[in-house]
């Protein structure tokens, strides 16, 4: 799929969730599943200033990225006991933009970040069809819908999310040999449409 410019006048918050975890590249670093030039980007994203990051170049960008799953929970798995069903398993080393040319163009575009604020990554999709990052994309615009197991052993589909559905993200960085540092799961329940007096 084509990758727009990255954020470009897309300042909103709709359907946007966040972890209750951070783990900074400082922590990455010294667990060990970072090497060569990962190890050398987070010890230079750890330091005051991006320079030392942005110094580094493209190789050193694309070595620290990492794995990304996104799983669905429908009411009736949720009903017979079973954990979500995986929709798509996708990585962070497919996406288009760097995080540092999304801050960067953020900046450019007007946008005032400051120290602390919430910067997104949008949707991280890759080059195969089960790598896509949403469900428009899944269920190309819900002509194909996605299949999985149901609660009762039926099969169920979503050509799009339904109210009492959950979607979780969890994402990890590993290294073989090292223990994979898992991300904290974000959940985001679809909630049925509020009806406005007239």
């Amino acid at each position: 799929m084509c990758s727009a410019a990255p954020a470009a006048a897309r300042r909103f918050a709709a359907a946007s969730a966040i972890g209750d975890q951070i783990v900074d590249l400082a922590a990455l670093s010294a667990a060990g599943p970072l090497q060569g030039l990962a190890a050398q980007a987070a010890r230079a994203c750890a330091q005051p200033a991006l320079n030392d990051f942005m110094a580094l170049g493209p190789a050193a960008w694309q070595a620290l990225r990492h794995g990304l799953f996104a799983l669905l929970e429908t009411p009736s798995r949720r009903a017979a006991g079973m954990g979500p069903a995986r929709l798509t398993r996708t990585s962070f080393r497919h996406q288009h933009w760097t995080v540092a040319q999304m801050l960067a163009h953020h900046t450019v575009g007007g946008c005032n970040l400051q120290a602390g604020d919430l910067l997104g990554s949008g949707t991280i999709s890759g080059p195969t069809a089960s790598e896509a990052g949403a469900m428009m994309e899944l269920s190309h615009a819900g002509r194909k819908p996605v299949r999985f197991e149901g609660g009762s052993g039926q099969i169920e589909e979503r050509g799009f999310l339904a109210d009492g559905d959950v979607v979780v993200f969890t994402g990890w960085c590993e290294r073989p040999g090292f223990a994979r540092i898992g991300f904290s799961e974000c959940h985001g329940t679809v909630l049925p449409a509020i009806e406005l007096p007239i």
